[in-house]
């Protein structure tokens, strides 16, 4: 259920917009969140009257409980149960190379899904597309250099998975745990 003000919105917004994150092989509420986070918008459930659930969409500045970019996994799940390839080894070498081709290629040679919150990292004037990152040539596991080179774009790279269990990694910027 979009309402009329977020129609109005959607329909002001980017017109032709390409999502900068492929989403195939997600669950459907992750890939939606996902989706309509690159658009400024979020999405919740509702339940009607009836029983039936309707999904409601709105600008996340309007939203405070919109659906997340994946969910924590559980205290006691290790993370390379979460996302086993990323813990594997691979020879790592580049200098001065952008975030997002870093990011791009470490994904698929661990064939672990990387999502980057490019809104979020834009708000705090981190274009990962622009910035550079370094590592020394060596082998070592994928995770250790997604950690490593996010951070010196002043990210954090957080372990999530989506509604059916699908591991993956979100870079965003940090963000302190509530309690």
């Amino acid at each position: 259920r979009i309402s009329s003000d977020t129609s109005d919105w959607l329909q002001a917004g980017p017109g032709q917009f390409k999502l900068q994150t492929d989403v195939t092989g997600f669950s459907q509420g992750t890939a939606l969140a996902i989706a309509l986070n690159e658009l400024g918008a979020g999405m919740r459930p509702i339940r009607t009257p009836d029983g039936t659930i309707e999904y409601e969409v709105k600008p996340l500045d309007q939203m405070k409980d919109a659906w997340p970019l994946g969910w924590s996994p559980k205290e006691e799940i290790a993370r390379d149960r979460i996302t086993p390839h990323l813990f594997e080894q691979g020879v790592v070498g580049f200098e001065n190379s952008a975030l997002s081709e870093v990011l791009a290629a470490i994904a698929t040679e661990s064939n672990t899904p990387i999502v980057v919150d490019y809104r979020r990292s834009l708000e705090k004037k981190v274009d990962v597309q622009q910035v550079k990152v370094s590592y020394p040539q060596r082998k070592i596991a994928w995770a250790l250099v997604v950690s490593q080179t996010v951070r010196q774009a002043k990210l954090h790279n957080y372990y999530r998975q989506d509604e059916a269990g699908r591991g993956f990694i979100l870079v965003a910027p940090f963000e302190p745990q509530q309690v």
